[in-house]
Parts: structure tokens; sequence; C-alpha cells
């Protein structure tokens, strides 16, 4: 970070070091600085998929939901075709609250990028907020075939099937223990 600082300062029109410092500053966190930098790279390389990109991150990271979907709709013409794109949309719209407008986005990026597992697990998660729990559990259990060693999806998993109850208690267990050995120290 430091160096990353002092060579930006020397050469303050260089989008790539004010790109570098604020991937940085995402990877330790610092949310409003990382915004603060690739803004500025961003600014300076209006038309770079990787700056666009992390910098919705980062705002999204920081939690500012609303900002993100203003800035990715405004860079939408410029990498719209992205998977990646509609991912970060939609996880902004899911944060939202939006839950229709973010299941537009997932799906859109699922069909650009079939194996974004991530977009997929979002994708379910969307499906049980709006009541299809049956096709949430579906995909839940794909994922956990394909991702074994992710608790969050066998969290999730175990969590829909509680839903239906009846006779899925058992398998709803089982997955939540799974989970949880996967991850025993997260709440």
């Amino acid at each position: 970070e430091a160096l990353l600082r002092t060579a930006s300062s020397s050469d303050p029109k260089s989008a790539s070091l004010h790109g570098a410092l604020g991937e940085v500053l995402l990877k330790e966190n610092k949310y409003e600085l990382s915004v603060q930098e690739l803004g500025v790279a961003a600014q300076m390389d209006p038309d770079s998929p990787k700056y666009i990109m992390s910098l919705s991150e980062a705002l999204i990271a920081w939690r500012h939901f609303g900002v993100a979907v203003d800035f990715l709709r405004a860079a939408e013409s410029r990498i719209g075709g992205y998977a990646g794109f509609h991912y970060n949309l939609g996880l902004a719209y899911y944060n939202l609250n939006r839950i229709k407008e973010a299941q537009s986005e997932f799906q859109e990026a699922l069909r650009l990028a079939p194996d974004l597992d991530r977009a997929q697990f979002l994708l379910a998660s969307c499906l049980a907020n709006l009541g299809d729990i049956a096709k949430a559990i579906e995909m839940y259990r794909k994922l956990v075939k394909q991702h074994p060693n992710q608790p969050i999806y066998w969290t999730a998993l175990g969590e829909a099937l509680g839903q239906m109850g009846g006779t899925y208690g058992p398998e709803a267990v089982h997955a939540c223990r799974r989970g949880l050995a996967l991850r025993p120290g997260d709440p």
C-alpha cells in the first residue's frame, strides 16, 4: 500500500497506479479509500472493465448498494456483456431487497457464464425469497454436489429443506451439520 501510494503521488495521472492502489485497499477492507482510488482510475480510463468492476465491488463491499446500482447502470453500455457485470448488479439489487431485479441479473450472468456458482447460489436464494422453495432446493442440491466444500451452500440447502418441513427434516439436519462441519466457527 505504501509503495503504491508513493508511486501514485509521483505519477498522479496514472490510472493503473490508482487502480492497483484501490485494489490493494479493497483487499485490506478499506472500502472508502478503495472507492476513492478506483473512482480516480475509472475516471481516467472510463472504458476499462477492470476499473468499473473493481469500483462496483468496492461500493458493494462498502454497502453502498444504491450507488453501485446507479454506477453500474451508467457503465452498462461499456461492460454490459460481461457476466461479472450482471452478477455485481444482481448482488447490489439483492442487498437492496429488489429480488425480482436481482433474479433477472443473475439469470443473465448465468446465460453468459453458466458455471458461475455464486450466481447460481444467489439465483436460488432469489427463488426461495419469491416462494419457489422446490426450485431453490433443486439448485442448492446441484451446488452441493458440484462444490461439496462450500459450507454456505450446505447451510442454504438445509434452511430451504427446513422450510419444507415434514419428511425433509432429516435431510435438512444433515445439510446443516455438513455446513457446520466445514466451518465450525462460523455463526
